[in-house]
C-alpha cells in the first residue's frame, strides 16, 4: 500500500516512480546476516546516554520511559544506509538525529563501510527537508519564542490523529472539512499550518501561483504569484484566513487528483480500505 502511495504522490509533484527503486524492509532484514552484524557493529560504537538523545526521532522525548525496543531503532536506521551503501541519505528533519550517528560513526565501521574509490571508509551525506505542520492548534498558545523549534517537530501531522493531516487518499470535500477546520490564526505568520502548507507546497516551484476568490466588498479575487507577497498581505489583514482555506483547499484537490486516480483501480481500492481499518485514532 505504501509502495503505490509513493508512487501516486511522485506522478502528483511530476517525479517519476518508474526511476525509483523501492527496497521493503522483509527484504532488508529477512535472512540477512551482514545486516543484523552491522547493526550490532553499530550498536558496539554508541553508549546508552548517545541513543537515549536519539531516540526523539520516534516521538520520544529525552529521559520519557521507553522500553528497550525502541532503542534498538536508531542502530537500525543507520544500519540502512550502510547496509545498501546509500551515499546521500535524505529524510524529513525529524531523521537528523539518527543520520548524525551515521555520520560519526561512518569511518568506523568494518562490516559494511562506505568507501570511496580509493577504498578509505567515508561518512554519508545527508540531506534533510522541512517538516509540514499538523493542522490542529497547538497545546499552548501563544508559543513562547524558546519553545517554538521543539514544539514544530512534535506537531507534524500524524496518522493518528486525522484531522491534523490530510492524505492523500482524501475526498475533495474532506480535504475541505479539514482545512476549513484548520488553525489559523489572523495576522500570524511564524506558526500558522496554512501558510506553512502554502509555503511549502503550494509555492515550492518558482511558476506556482495562489489565486483568491471572494466578493469584491471583501477585496476581489487575487492572485498571488510568490510566497512573500501573500504571507506580508495576511500579516496585514489584507487576506482573511477563511478566504487562504478555500484557496489552499482548492489547490490541494488539484495536486492531488493524480493520486485520487491512481487508486481507482480496484485493487489499490481494496488494500486503501483495509489500510484505513487498520488505522488507529486517537
Amino acid at each position: 500500500y505504501f509502495k503505490e502511495g509513493l508512487k501516486a504522490s511522485l506522478k502528483a509533484v511530476g517525479g517519476d516512480p518508474e526511476k525509483v527503486k523501492f527496497v521493503l524492509g522483509s527484504e532488508l532484514y529477512h535472512n540477512a546476516d551482514e545486516y543484523w552484524a552491522t547493526v550490532i557493529e553499530i550498536s558496539k560504537n554508541l553508549s546508552l546516554k548517545r541513543v537515549m538523545r536519539a531516540i526523539t526521532i520516534m516521538g520520544r522525548k529525552e529521559g520519557e520511559s521507553v522500553d528497550f525496543a525502541k532503542l534498538i531503532y536508531p542502530p537500525m536506521q543507520v544500519a540502512d544506509i550502510f547496509y545498501q551503501g546509500i551515499n546521500l541519505a535524505h529524510a524529513g528533519l525529524d531523521q537528523r538525529k539518527a543520520h548524525v550517528i551515521a555520520r560519526e560513526i561512518g569511518d568506523k565501521l568494518k562490516i559494511k563501510p562506505l568507501l570511496d574509490k580509493n577504498g578509505n571508509p567515508i561518512k554519508p551525506v545527508v540531506i534533510h527537508h522541512h517538516l509540514l505542520l499538523g493542522l490542529q492548534k497547538p497545546p499552548i498558545w501563544p508559543i513562547p519564542d524558546e519553545d517554538l523549534q521543539s514544539l514544530w517537530a512534535s506537531m507534524k501531522m500524524s496518522k493518528s490523529i486525522p484531522n491534523s493531516a490530510i492524505f492523500i487518499t482524501d475526498e475533495p470535500e474532506l480535504i475541505k472539512e479539514k482545512l476549513n477546520k484548520a488553525f489559523c490564526p489572523e495576522r500570524e505568520i511564524y506558526y500558522n499550518p496554512i501558510l506553512d502548507w502554502t509555503k511549502n507546497i503550494i509555492f515550492r516551484e518558482k511558476n506556482s501561483i495562489l489565486e483568491i476568490k471572494r466578493p469584491q466588498k471583501y477585496g476581489g479575487d487575487k492572485i498571488y504569484e510568490n510566497y512573500l507577497d501573500l504571507a506580508n498581505d495576511f500579516e496585514q489583514g489584507k487576506l482573511h484566513p477563511l478566504d487562504l482555506k478555500k484557496a489552499v483547499a482548492e489547490k490541494i484537490i488539484e495536486i492531488l487528483k493524480p493520486v485520487r486516480e491512481h487508486f481507482q483501480n480496484s485493487k489499490l481500492r481494496e488494500m486503501q480500505e483495509k489500510m484505513e481499518e487498520l488505522i488507529i485514532t486517537r
